[in-house]
């Protein structure tokens, strides 16, 4: 199982960082990619890496933001026919409000709805034998302040983050959870993942959106409260994206050598 960030906020030296994030996986014997980044920035990326996309099998989009998702296009074209996986209403707008009276458009480009390769999930969608997508996150413990700033699609009524999705990879009595952002919460992502598999995950990677990105506004006490929950378990943390360095430095003084810093350029292996 090996996981290589292809963009991230940021990035190792000669890699191109960008508010946002793309994996590449290679796991259960397939090759796929979580999350799509802003732009086309990850194929260059995966080009530095030594990366051939062209053998990617399919994208999973972790949710309706362009920062994960902005690569669509790019994805369709440069992998013919691989399908993309993305929850109902992925396509739906979706919104900041970064400052006062300002109104950003966030979501994905709805015109590639219609492109014949959007595969919609719900609450449990089994890719293939070991790769499992799963939403119908419940509960609001330890749930980022930095939420606020996001509504759904009528710009009026706080985003649910039922456009969430999350994957669980299980092979050879490994278990890794990737999280795009975390928006529902990593310890109610957690909770749902272990409705699914009794065994908490080896790996937890993925950001934990503990920063608003207009302000770099973070929570110090609930980073401090997270950190306090997250070192109870015996996973390893690889965190990045909206976790922000601010907060990662706060979780990394409490938690040491269980957390690390997932950028751009960097793999992992288990």
């Amino acid at each position: 199982m090996k996981t290589t960030c292809l963009m991230d906020n940021v990035a190792r030296d000669g890699y191109e960082c960008a508010h946002g994030l793309s994996l590449y996986v290679e796991a259960c014997s397939r090759r796929f990619l979580f999350d799509l980044g802003p732009g086309d920035g990850y194929i260059g990326n995966a080009a530095r890496a030594g990366i051939d996309l062209s053998g990617c099998e399919f994208a999973v989009i972790s949710h309706a933001h362009d920062d994960h998702g902005g690569g669509l296009a790019a994805f369709l074209e440069k992998c013919p026919g691989a399908p993309v996986y993305l929850r109902e209403g992925g396509f739906e707008p979706r919104w900041s409000h970064p400052a006062e009276g300002v109104s950003k458009p966030i979501g994905l480009d709805a015109s590639l709805a219609e492109s014949g390769r959007i595969v919609y999930t719900g609450e449990k969608y089994v890719i293939s034998p070991g790769l499992t997508l799963f939403a119908g996150v419940h509960g609001r413990e330890l749930f980022s302040g930095a939420n606020r700033v996001l509504f759904g699609p009528d710009n009026v009524t706080p985003d649910d983050f039922s456009h969430e999705q999350d994957l669980l990879i299980e092979e050879n009595g490994k278990r890794v959870l990737i999280a795009g952002c975390a928006h529902n919460g990593i310890v109610n992502i957690l909770s749902r993942c272990a409705e699914l598999c009794p065994e908490p995950p080896d790996a937890v990677i993925g950001g934990f959106h503990l920063m608003i990105p207009a302000t770099g506004e973070t929570d110090d006490a609930l980073t401090d409260a997270l950190a306090e929950r997250l070192a109870q378990l015996p996973t390893r943390f690889y965190t990045c994206h909206c976790t922000g360095l601010k907060s990662f430095e706060r979780l990394k003084e409490r938690m040491g050598e269980q957390i690390s810093y997932l950028a751009a350029g960097d793999t992992l292996e288990f």
